[in-house]
């Protein structure tokens, strides 16, 4: 599916106020989301998801069948990961990470320095 299919189901995501994810791209590719998005006057809000890798893989070894991820797939996604800056166009960005005792906090991170 082409670039405007992407815009057009992003553009009904907001109008139907469900969030549209672009998990896992990379800053290039958020960049051409954040032009589309602010060229139509939406604001723009990112979150961040934060893990640690082991997390990761630990929460990865308790699912089954086709759910389950080669380890090396979860590894590769991880170090691919780019966090979100402020420079590339969000009008907010949260960071959200899961605790201990799977407890979710929610962030909302400060533009500048």
């Amino acid at each position: 599916m082409g670039e405007a299919w992407k815009l057009s189901f992003s553009l009904e995501c907001k109008r139907l106020e469900r969030p549209r994810s672009t998990k896992n791209i990379s800053c290039r590719r958020t960049l051409e989301y954040i032009a589309a998005a602010k060229a139509a006057r939406f604001e723009v809000v990112g979150y961040y998801f934060k893990t640690e890798l082991e997390a990761a893989l630990g929460r990865n070894s308790l699912r089954t069948g086709k759910e389950l991820i080669p380890a090396k797939g979860v590894v590769a996604t991880f170090r691919r990961m780019e966090p979100p800056e402020f420079k590339e166009g969000f009008d907010r960005l949260y960071t959200a990470q899961i605790g201990p005792t799977s407890e979710w906090s929610v962030t909302l991170r400060k533009s500048g320095p």
